[in-house]
């Protein structure tokens, strides 16, 4: 049944995809016409081949995400004692085999301890417990991960406030960002969840370059003018800043969210309720959003608000 909804909502995604790639590319037009008033026809010309250099750039970590491991399957309800053997074994071997060859990466992650428990584990159970370790340390920084990307975004985003500009950067980053949290746990998402995740990517890229063009101040203004019977709050705490904090923030949150889901489905669990990862990853992204750091962007757009008054 999954299957067969999943095999329907595909043209769906796909014009999601190609909608988003489509804007992307308005944008990036858009922006190279603009370099012609300051460098003639030559611009044009100058900010495509730039264009494409950023273009291998950004898209750099979707190559490096396809060189990695595929995804142990992992064992459902229906699935033999010999299948869920296989899993828990496959993944000890995997493990293992990368620590052992001085992956660096890894070994920032696992500890000695972890690594040695799971190497004298020798059946299914005390090799769920060794993992289970393992891969609370995987978690831990995954987290980790998908806060500082999404600092980063919110504070290029809110400074920025240019949505072209805001777009690509959501798009570079959150790409390198799914790569990075899949290394973590040594294995790439399947061709559904990663066609899924990519679909997000795009998504946030194109909601990005639309948020700027969201009128938050006249929102604002209305909203508390309407409340506070007319008091100049607005006027006084800088439109500039409200709508800068209200794109990063947005921004931000999808960033999260996209970063949870593939938190989600990189993990080695052996479960995995798909619907149960989105559901919770929006929520967890609402929660880490209250914990990014506001105030030295807000400070930084309060110094340029006052540079441009």
């Amino acid at each position: 049944m999954r299957k067969i909804l999943f095999k329907s909502f595909i043209p769906f995604l796909i014009g999601i995809l190609i909608f988003s790639f489509l804007i992307l590319l308005n944008q990036l037009n858009q922006l190279a016409l603009s370099s012609t008033s300051l460098l003639g026809s030559y611009g044009y010309v100058i900010s495509w081949g730039l264009f494409t250099a950023l273009g291998i750039y950004t898209f750099y970590p979707v190559v490096r995400m396809l060189t990695m491991p595929k995804v142990i399957k992992r064992p459902d309800g229906t699935s033999s004692p010999e299948e869920k053997r296989e899993f828990y074994f496959s993944h000890k071997d995997r493990i293992v085999r990368e620590y052992s060859r001085k992956n660096s990466h890894l070994k920032d992650i696992i500890s000695q301890e972890n690594i040695e428990e799971l190497k004298e584990a020798n059946s299914i159970q005390t090799i769920r417990t060794a993992l289970g370790g393992i891969e609370a340390s995987m978690d831990k920084e995954v987290d980790s991960l998908a806060k500082s990307y999404a600092t980063a975004i919110f504070t290029a985003t809110a400074l920025s406030q240019n949505g072209s500009l805001d777009a690509i950067f959501v798009l570079k980053l959150q790409l390198e960002m799914i790569w990075k949290i899949s290394r973590v746990y040594n294995q790439k998402p399947k061709f559904k969840e990663l066609f899924y995740l990519y679909t997000g990517v795009f998504s946030s890229a194109l909601a990005s370059a639309g948020i700027s063009e969201i009128p938050v101040e006249e929102i604002a203004n209305t909203f508390i003018n309407s409340s506070l019977k007319g008091m100049p709050i607005i006027s006084r705490i800088g439109s500039k800043i409200i709508d800068g904090v209200f794109e990063g923030t947005c921004n931000a949150l999808l960033c999260l969210r996209v970063g949870y889901i593939a938190k989600g489905y990189s993990k080695i669990s052996e479960d995995l309720d798909e619907k149960s990862i989105r559901k919770s990853s929006r929520m967890k992204a609402l929660r880490t959003i209250k914990e990014i750091n506001y105030k030295e962007t807000i400070i930084n757009l309060v110094k340029r608000d006052k540079n441009d008054a």
